[in-house]
């Protein structure tokens, strides 16, 4: 057995960095043909690809989940991101049925599942680490644009009462009341 690093692009979701391991009955056939040939035929291992090809769909729609550009739009993008992260939470259910399948793998397919299963925990592992962040960034941005919205909504009551008041004859003001307005608006700022 040999160990060889192939870049050659496989189906659509194997991993390009994957390791290769070099064997078979009638010599040396390359590890990713062989890899190709067991996910194209054996169920087992097209249900492994079918989570791969998950994985890759989900990668895109986080890259491509907008993040809104107001108080609506960023909380539904914030709410609908919150349930593809559920949803991305969930399928290690279907991670997990694939590592069941390895009793059912013979003992020469046995080392080509271990790579593609090990490929497939490490596309997950990335999709939900850029799902965390992805999350983490969309609730930072709602939260920011909530406290932007209460601190406008603040500072449009506080102009309205200085608009509002009367200004013109200057020896009517009574500078009592608005020392007393400027000591509790200084306190509330």
């Amino acid at each position: 057995m040999t160990q060889k690093r192939t870049d050659v692009p496989l189906g659509s979701s194997l991993s390009e960095s994957m390791y290769s391991t070099v064997a078979s009955s009638s010599g040396r056939e390359p590890f990713r043909t062989t890899l190709k040939q067991l996910v194209e035929g054996n169920k087992n291992f097209v249900n492994v690809q079918r989570c791969l090809d998950w994985i890759k769909e989900q990668e895109i729609a986080i890259k491509n989940a907008p993040f809104g550009n107001n108080w609506k739009t960023v909380t539904e993008a914030t709410r609908r991101y919150e349930l593809l992260h559920r949803k991305i939470e969930s399928f290690r259910v279907e991670i997990d049925q694939c590592h069941n399948m390895k009793a059912k793998i013979s003992s020469e397919e046995e080392k080509f599942f271990t790579a593609l299963l090990d490929d497939l925990d490490r596309q997950y592992d990335a999709l939900k680490g850029t799902s965390n962040r992805h999350l983490r960034l969309a609730n930072s941005l709602l939260s920011f644009v909530e406290k932007a919205g209460d601190l406008l909504s603040w500072l449009e009551e506080k102009e309205s009462v200085e608009i509002f008041r009367d200004w013109t004859p200057a020896h009517q003001l009574q500078s009592a009341e608005l020392y007393a307005y400027f000591q509790v608006s200084r306190f509330n700022v």
